[in-house]
C-alpha cells in the first residue's frame, strides 16, 4: 500500500522543490558496479564540506553525497496529535494518516451522526478524505520504469480537485487547517496547470499564516517557486530556492536539486529579488557547484568572504580536478591544466578577511601534489596546516593525509617518524555509515611502496604485495620467510614488516601448504607446526573417492573421526612409508585419494584455505593484472594439478588383485585425464569431455559391480558407453 504524503508533505513533480526521492540515491548506488569514488579519492567530503553543506560533497557517481531532509512525517504527526489533543493516540494517528485508503477514510465520516461532528476529529477526517483523493497526482511517478496506469492524467485530477479545495479553504475559519488548505489549494493549481494562480494564492494568505506552522510555510513557499518554475520564471524561482537555502540546511539538497540554469541578464534579475545578502550568496554558490565555480567564489569573496560556502566551492573543485588527473572508470588526464584553479584558490589566500585560507592553501598543494610539484606542494601543505583553525577533525586528518601522499614521493629518505604515520594511515578506520573511507590513501600507500620495491626487485615487494605467481614459487616463499624471520631495524623494513600482508606464522602455513603440493609431506609438517593451523579440522574424508565428486555431499555424510591438518598430512606420511615397505593396492588408492581431493574437484580443497590477508586492497595493477585477492588463490595453478594423484593411482593400478580394484583405478585414472582435459587453454570448443585411455579401459570391465556403479553414476561414461 503507498503511504500518504499529500496531508502536509505530498512530493512535488520533478522540477518542484519537494519531489526529491531518497530512491534515486539508492538506486544511483545500487546500479554503480564497482568502486565508488569516495573509496578512491583522498580527499574527504566531511573534512572540506562544512555539516550544513553536506549534501553538496562532491562524488560523480551519484547526485547528493548525503541525502539529508526534514523528518516530514515525524513533524506531521506532531502538528495533527497537537491539533487533536487526546481524541486518538499517535499510533493510530499514523495509521489514519500514512496506511488509510480513502475508502477507509471515507468510511470514517459516520461519525458526522454524532454530537460532536463539528470537532477537531471530524474536520480532520474531512481534510483527509479530500487529501487522499488528491494523493495520486501529487505523488506521480518520475522515472521511466514507474509501470503504474500510463493513462493516469494527473492534470485533470489535479483540475478535478482544485474548485473543491478553492471552496474548502475559504469556507473555513479554523487557521490551523486554513493553513493546511492554502497548501493543497497552491498545489493543486500547480498540477492542474494554472501555476499564476497559484502564485496569487501564496502571496495573498501565506504571509498571515505563518504564524501557524513555519515549516508548512516555506512548504507552501516552494509550491510557490515550482509554479514560477513552471511559468520559465526562473529568476524568481530560484531566488525563493536560494532564500529557503539561506534559511534551514535541510533545504540545502531540495533547494539545489530545483534549481535552473541563468543568463547573465536573470542572474542579475534573481540578485535583485533575494531579500537578503545570504540569499544571494546560495544564488552564488548554486551557481558555482552546478556550473561556474570560479565566479562564483569571487562574488561570494565581495559579499561576505567568511561564508561557508567558500569551503563547499574549494573542496568540489579539488575532488573534481584529482577525477579528472587520477581517473576512476574514465581514462585519466595528467595533463589536465590546474592554473584557473589555482588562480581563484589564491585570491581567497590573498583576501585579507577570508576565513577558507587553510583549505585554499591545501587545494593548491594536492594540485600540485597531483601534477608532481612535490617541493612546491610542500610549502602550500605547511601553510594550510599554520592556517588551520582546527575546528573539523576530519579536515585536519585529511592534511596529514595529504602529507602522507607527499612522503611517500620520497621514499629514499625514509625515517622513523614517516614509519609512524604510515602506520597512522594504515590503522585508520571509515566506511560508508560514517561518510569518510580511508581506502584511498591506504591502496595508494601499498601501491607506492610495491612500486618502489619492484623498480629495483627488492624482496620486499613480496611482503607488501606478491604476485599469485610469486606464491607459487618456493624460492620466494622462502625468501619472505627470511625477511620475517629476520630482525632488521631500518625504518622501512620496519614498517614492511609491521603492514605485510602475511604474518610470518601465514608463509609458514603458505610454504607448508606448497610442500604438500608437491609432494614433500617431511618438510610439510614441519613448517605447518610453525603456522599453528595444524590443528584446524579438515571436513570429510580425505582418503576416499566417490565417483561423482561432491565436497558438499561428502562433508555431510562423514560423520568421523575428522582429521585435523597435521593428522591428514601424517596419514598421508605413515601411507608413503607403508607403500615403500609393502606396496598394496589400498596405500597407493588412499594416497591418489589424498591428493585428489586436494585438488578443486575434492572434499579436501579448502586443506590450503586461510583467511583474508591483511592489508590487501582488490585492486589491479597499471597493467591490470590483479594480485591474489585471498590465501587459498595462491593455490591457483595445484588446484588443477592432478599429477601427484595420477602417479599414485597408476600405482594401484599395477598393484591391483582384483578386476573390481582394475575397475576403480582405471576410473580414478579417467577423473584425472578428465581434469587434464578441463584444465587446457586450448581445448576444442563446444566440447565437455573427450573418452581417454582409461574410460575406454573400464568399458573391459562390465562384468564388476565398480563398473555398474560408474554406469549409474557417471553420465559421460553412460553416453559413452551407448555410443560404442
Amino acid at each position: 500500500m503507498k503511504k500518504t504524503f499529500s496531508i502536509v508533505f505530498t512530493k512535488l513533480n520533478r522540477r518542484a522543490l519537494f519531489i526529491f526521492s531518497i530512491a534515486s540515491f539508492l538506486i544511483s548506488i545500487a546500479c554503480a558496479d564497482g568502486l565508488d569514488w569516495s573509496d578512491v579519492s583522498h580527499v574527504s567530503n566531511k573534512a572540506f564540506i562544512p555539516t550544513y553543506y553536506s549534501p553538496l560533497g562532491y562524488n560523480p557517481q551519484i547526485s547528493y553525497d548525503d541525502y539529508k531532509e526534514y523528518d516530514y512525517r515525524s513533524a506531521n504527526l506532531e502538528d495533527w496529535s497537537a491539533y487533536l489533543g487526546d481524541k486518538i493516540t499517535k499510533e493510530k494517528l499514523d495509521e489514519l494518516l500514512y496506511t488509510f485508503t480513502q475508502e477507509q477514510i471515507d468510511s470514517l465520516r459516520e461519525v458526522r451522526e454524532k454530537p460532536d461532528k463539528k470537532g477537531p476529529f471530524c474536520k480532520f477526517i474531512d481534510y483527509l478524505s479530500l487529501a487522499k483523493r488528491s494523493e495520486r497526482f501529487a505523488d506521480g511517478y518520475l522515472y521511466g520504469w514507474y509501470y503504474e496506469d500510463q493513462t493516469f492524467s494527473k492534470d485533470s485530477a489535479a483540475r478535478a480537485m482544485k474548485d473543491v479545495w478553492v471552496a474548502e479553504f475559504n469556507a473555513t475559519s479554523d487557521e490551523f487547517l486554513k493553513q493546511r488548505m492554502l497548501f493543497q489549494v497552491v498545489r493543486n493549481h500547480y498540477f492542474s496547470g494554472d501555476p499564476a494562480e497559484g502564485i496569487a494564492f501564496s502571496k495573498k494568505y501565506n504571509s498571515d499564516l505563518r504564524k501557524i506552522n513555519e515549516l508548512m510555510y516555506w512548504r507552501i513557499r516552494g509550491y510557490e517557486a515550482a509554479c514560477y518554475h513552471k511559468l520559465k520564471n526562473y529568476p524568481q524561482s530560484n531566488a525563493i530556492y536560494a532564500e529557503m537555502m539561506a534559511q534551514n540546511e535541510n533545504y540545502v539538497q531540495l533547494s539545489d536539486y530545483s534549481f535552473h540554469f541563468m543568463e547573465d541578464a536573470d542572474i542579475l534579475k534573481c540578485l535583485e529579488l533575494c531579500p537578503s545578502d545570504e540569499a544571494r550568496i546560495q544564488v552564488w554558490m548554486m551557481i558555482g557547484k552546478n556550473y561556474d565555480p570560479y565566479r562564483a567564489i569571487e562574488e561570494i569573496l565581495r559579499i561576505n568572504p567568511k561564508h561557508a560556502s567558500i569551503e563547499v566551492l574549494v573542496g568540489r573543485m579539488i575532488s573534481a580536478k584529482e577525477l579528472e588527473i587520477r581517473g576512476l572508470y574514465e581514462e585519466n588526464n595528467p595533463q589536465a591544466d590546474i592554473d584557473k584553479d589555482i588562480t581563484v584558490f589564491k585570491k581567497i589566500i590573498n583576501h585579507p578577511e577570508a576565513k577558507a585560507k587553510s583549505q585554499a592553501y591545501a587545494a593548491i598543494s594536492y594540485l600540485l601534489y597531483l601534477k608532481g610539484s612535490y617541493n612546491t606542494s610542500w610549502e602550500f601543505l605547511k601553510n594550510a596546516k599554520s592556517a588551520n583553525l582546527n575546528e573539523n577533525e576530519l579536515y585536519t586528518t585529511n592534511l596529514r593525509i595529504f602529507e602522507v601522499l607527499l612522503e611517500l614521493e620520497d621514499l629514499d629518505h625514509f625515517s622513523d617518524d614517516n614509519r609512524k604515520e604510515m602506520m597512522w594511515v594504515m590503522q585508520l578506520q571509515g566506511n560508508w555509515e560514517t561518510g569518510v573511507s580511508y581506502y584511498g590513501i591506504q591502496e595508494t600507500l601499498i601501491s607506492k611502496l610495491n612500486e618502489y620495491f619492484r623498480a629495483s626487485k627488492d624482496i620486499r615487494r613480496l611482503a607488501i604485495r606478491p604476485t599469485t605467481r610469486e606464491l607459487q614459487k618456493m624460492e620466494d616463499l622462502h625468501a619472505l620467510r627470511v625477511f620475517l624471520e629476520s630482525n632488521q631495524t631500518e625504518p622501512l623494513s620496519a614498517l614492511v614488516k609491521e603492514i605485510a600482508c602475511y604474518s610470518l606464522q601465514d608463509v609458514y602455513h603458505l610454504i607448508a601448504v606448497r610442500y604438500t603440493f608437491n609432494n614433500d609431506i617431511e618438510n610439510a609438517i614441519s613448517f605447518l607446526k610453525k603456522s599453528g593451523a595444524d590443528t584446524l579440522t579438515i571436513s570429510g574424508n580425505p582418503f576416499s573417492s566417490r565417483v561423482r565428486d561432491c565436497h558438499e555431499c561428502d562433508h555431510a555424510e562423514y560423520k568421523g573421526p575428522f582429521f585435523t591438518k597435521l593428522a591428514f598430512l601424517e596419514g598421508m606420511k605413515q601411507r608413503k612409508n607403508e607403500l615403500l615397505k609393502a606396496p598394496t593396492f589400498t596405500h597407493a588408492l588412499e594416497l591418489g585419494n589424498a591428493f585428489y581431493n586436494l585438488s578443486y574437484h575434492g572434499n579436501a580443497r579448502l586443506y590450503s584455505e586461510m583467511s583474508a590477508p591483511k592489508y590487501y586492497f582488490y585492486w589491479p595493477n597499471e597493467k591490470h593484472e590483479w594480485y591474489v585477492d585471498s590465501y587459498y588463490m595462491n593455490v591457483n595453478e595445484a588446484w588443477n594439478n592432478v599429477e601427484e594423484a595420477h602417479m599414485y593411482y597408476e600405482k594401484a593400478l599395477i598393484y591391483a588383485q582384483s578386476d573390481e580394484q582394475k575397475a576403480e583405478a582405471h576410473y580414478l585414472l579417467s577423473k584425472c585425464e578428465y581434469v587434464d582435459f578441463i584444465s587446457k587453454e586450448n581445448r576444442p570448443e563446444n566440447t565437455d569431455f573427450i573418452a581417454g585411455k582409461h574410460f575406454q579401459s573400464l568399458a573391459n570391465y562390465s562384468q564388476t559391480k565398480y563398473y555398474q556403479k560408474v554406469l549409474n553414476e557417471c553420465g559421460y561414461f553412460r553416453t559413452y558407453i551407448n555410443k560404442k
